[in-house]
């Protein structure tokens, strides 16, 4: 006998979430959303496409529903769909109040229509749906939706928001969802006006609820919208409203429920929906954690996103203070790793272990100690910018929970102890990678452990000079600049076409051994050897130091950040002000400072340009508006001379200054043999000389010298 399956139309969905009370998970219609739900996470291209389907008609899948025994139902899977189509029913026309459909106030994102017809749209859709975002008020482009507004069409959108608003101040993250709407558009009509109006209605509507909306290409006048398009757009509609969404209904008594514990009553939904992240939009193993605490401790949400704010996502800080209990309930006897998902299920069924993680998260003492890693983070006195200190922190989260433990262990920390913390996490965001920065915490943490948590100041120096291969200890800068200095002197000699080719480097170490004994690492040298096999041995390890320091200060873009703090501080104030960034573009290019367009697919061009052309060298964090205003084949000495502000935005200094002058457009292919090469050489490598200078300054928070 077969079974009645039941449907929804997308109106019966919407009416599930668009009149939810702010702290409410019950979903209207009798279904209810668990806890251990995430968030909203699918991007403005997803929430477009998606429309887009249903006025075509097509299928767009299934809703994944358990009931329990009173017959209650909980969405387990297709809430994205689910809420992109509320959305939808949103009237983006007026201010909302309060937050809905699980998503804050002001990061709800509005859905609008372009009535007029898509033409060569890259990717393939019919329909012109816009979703606009608080960091893309102004929605994306018209041919391309996952593609961003040029900056001119932003500031241009921005300028006509101001104005709709009075505000000539207000910030693109500012604007309410009412002032919003699509820049590259023709004819924008909210999304909801079509779907709630008749089709003869339309234009009288329009008339009265949009006024004088404009566009990037003018005023709109809606009384010039196609009637057959306007047709099609209500053929859309009727698609739209008699799409059904089946739903498939598993029986939480019917579900084996072996491997969660048995006091947490959404453990059968847990297993469920951790199986189904194998499918949809996927999420990483803390995203699911936090899920499972959302639905273990559903009253430490609030106050775990609360700890997170701005710099850290709830999904870190979660698995943070899961690590920190474990390694509390052992005394702090062993460092933890990274939790993964079937280690924490198995901690949950602990003994105890959730009564303390519960205990922590909400005790003023776990806010107090996240709190304090922040600030001293933020303290720095040379005011490095808010990206680079969120850096800082979420790519350091084993630093980042030593640290924890550290301050739990020490109530007060004197000045010097928070310098030398700032230092440890800037130098290992600057010169380690992510295996390194595993490697090298737990170490970190085994002496801490046994110096009885004191003396961070005194061991993190020495941690580096032992652990050499791991984290590069720092060469006082006039080691550094002279040994550089003899680098490109024999790179210009030899036509070397790689500055750090290892045989190579050992020879300059072989004519220049006296700077064995400045570097500051331990040799490991054999026992029992002769002295010309001690110093080959000594060359060897040098060269591996020497090539390991040069790769981060050549090629991570962060010493950039850090040496143009005070342009980024200044340019992108608003774009770091943001609690989350992954869907804000940055506002700025990596830009080449000899143009990149005088060497690519350009024939014999000096080995040594095409080497260096890419390094930190010759790159310079510059705002979308000036590299736009500014020609790609402008030459240094266009782009500084005469021009104090930008070699002060660019951190370009007194010594490398005089050869990028030298660079002139006439030079626009330094070929082999070429004299104004070595202006380029010059240039690049006293730059990137510069900028260790500075980060070494930042890093051990010293006065600021003055490049020569």
């Amino acid at each position: 006998m077969s079974k009645k399956i039941n449907a929804y139309t997308i109106y019966d969905i919407a009416k599930w979430q668009v009149d939810l009370e702010e702290d409410s998970k019950s979903l209207k219609g009798g279904i209810q959303l668990p806890t251990l739900q995430r968030g909203f996470v699918w991007q403005p291209h997803q929430m477009e496409a998606l429309w887009d389907s249903i006025f075509r008609g097509y299928p767009i899948g299934s809703l994944l529903m358990s009931k329990d025994i009173n017959n209650t139902k909980y969405l387990l899977d297709g809430q994205q769909r689910c809420t992109t189509i509320a959305l939808g029913f949103q009237n983006t026309l007026n201010s909302i109040s309060s937050n809905v459909l699980n998503i804050k106030k002001e990061n709800i994102p509005s859905i609008w229509i372009d009535l007029k017809p898509l033409v060569n749209n890259q990717n393939g859709l019919r329909f012109a749906v816009r979703v606009l975002t608080r960091s893309h008020p102004w929605g994306y482009r018209l041919n391309d939706h996952t593609k961003r507004l040029s900056m001119a069409d932003q500031r241009n959108a921005l300028e006509y928001f101001r104005k709709k608003s009075s505000e000539t101040s207000l910030g693109f993250s500012q604007l309410d969802i009412a002032l919003r709407s699509p820049w590259d558009a023709h004819y924008p009509v909210p999304l909801a006006l079509i779907l709630k109006t008749d089709k003869n209605n339309l234009k009288s509507t329009l008339e009265c609820s949009l006024t004088n909306i404009e566009t990037k290409y003018g005023i709109c006048d809606y009384n010039k919208i196609d009637e057959d398009w306007l047709y099609a757009i209500y053929k859309g509609v009727n698609n739209a409203k008699s799409l059904l969404l089946p739903e498939i209904v598993v029986d939480k008594s019917s579900m084996e429920e072996e491997d969660v514990n048995a006091d947490n009553e959404t453990g059968e939904d847990a297993v469920l929906f951790l199986r189904l992240n194998s499918s949809g939009t996927r999420i990483s193993g803390q995203e699911l954690i936090y899920s499972l605490i959302k639905a273990s401790l559903p009253e430490a949400k609030e106050l775990v996103e609360e700890i997170g704010l701005n710099f850290l996502s709830p999904t870190t800080v979660v698995n943070l203070f899961v690590r920190f209990i474990k390694m509390k309930r052992r005394d702090f006897q062993s460092f933890e790793r990274t939790i993964g998902l079937q280690d924490f299920r198995k901690l949950l069924a602990e003994d105890g272990f959730k009564e303390d993680l519960k205990e922590f998260i909400n005790s003023k003492e776990a806010k107090d100690l996240m709190d304090g890693a922040v600030a001293i983070i933020n303290s720095h006195p040379l005011h490095l910018p808010p990206i680079f200190n969120k850096e800082v922190l979420s790519k350091n989260t084993d630093l980042l929970l030593i640290l924890l433990v550290y301050k739990f262990n020490n109530k007060e920390l004197n000045t010097n102890e928070e310098k030398s913390i700032r230092s440890a996490f800037i130098h290992c965001t600057l010169f380690s990678g992510s295996k390194e920065k595993r490697k090298i915490a737990p170490k970190f943490f085994n002496v801490l452990f046994k110096s009885n948590w004191q003396s961070w100041s005194e061991i993190w120096p020495q941690l580096s000079i032992q652990n050499h291969n791991e984290l590069p200890p720092l060469l006082a800068p006039k080691q550094f600049n002279g040994f550089l200095q003899l680098i490109g002197e024999k790179f210009l000699k030899d036509r070397n076409q790689h500055l750090f080719w290892f045989d190579w480097l050992k020879e300059v170490f072989r004519e220049n051994n006296e700077f064995l004994n400045l570097l500051p690492i331990n040799y490991n040298i054999s026992e029992d050897v002769d002295k010309q096999l001690v110093e080959e041995q000594k060359i060897e390890q040098a060269t591996h130091y020497w090539r390991n320091l040069c790769h981060y200060v050549f090629w991570n873009r962060q010493f950039l950040t850090v040496a143009q703090r005070n342009y980024f501080n200044s340019q992108f104030g608003e774009f770091m002000a943001f609690e989350g960034i992954e869907d804000t573009n940055k506002p700025w290019d990596w830009d080449h400072i000899y143009p990149n367009s005088w060497v690519y697919r350009k024939t014999k061009i000096s080995v040594l340009v095409k080497w260096l052309l890419n390094s930190n060298g010759n790159f310079r964090a510059l705002s979308f508006n000036e590299n736009r205003s500014q020609s790609n084949n402008q030459s240094p000495e266009m782009r500084f001379k005469d021009n104090v502000q930008a070699q002060n935005d660019s951190f370009v200094c007194k010594n490398d200054f005089q050869y990028w002058v030298n660079l002139t457009n006439s030079d626009n292919r330094l070929k082999e043999g070429d004299p104004k090469v070595i202006s380029f050489v010059n240039a690049v490598l006293t730059r990137i000389g510069n900028i260790y200078n500075d980060s070494y300054n930042v890093i051990f928070e010293l006065e600021k010298v003055e490049h020569e």
